[in-house]
């Protein structure tokens, strides 16, 4: 019967939460980031969206607390002057 030795290699030790410099990432693991206008944008955009698709269904909510001659009156005001339950 034959034995082999196999030679071993010192590896250094790795932690995960360094960098390839030895240096820590800031407290509480948060990185700089970079916001590139292009996303900014992008974002605006979809919240322009957002606000145009739902006013319609704020606009029937605020209508349903409304009396009916307001209702006619201001047809596209949000808030109800006075507010009325009886509607």
């Amino acid at each position: 019967m034959t034995t082999t030795t196999v030679p071993t290699q010192d590896l250094e030790p790795r932690t995960t939460t360094g960098g390839t410099d030895g240096t820590r990432p800031p407290a509480g693991g948060r990185r700089d980031r970079h916001v590139s206008p292009k996303k900014v944008a992008g974002y605006a955009i979809l919240i322009i969206f957002a606000i145009i698709y739902l006013y319609p269904f704020l606009i029937q909510i605020a209508t349903s607390f409304k009396s009916d001659p307001e209702s006619v009156a201001h047809p596209l005001s949000l808030i109800p002057n006075p507010f009325d339950l009886g509607a």
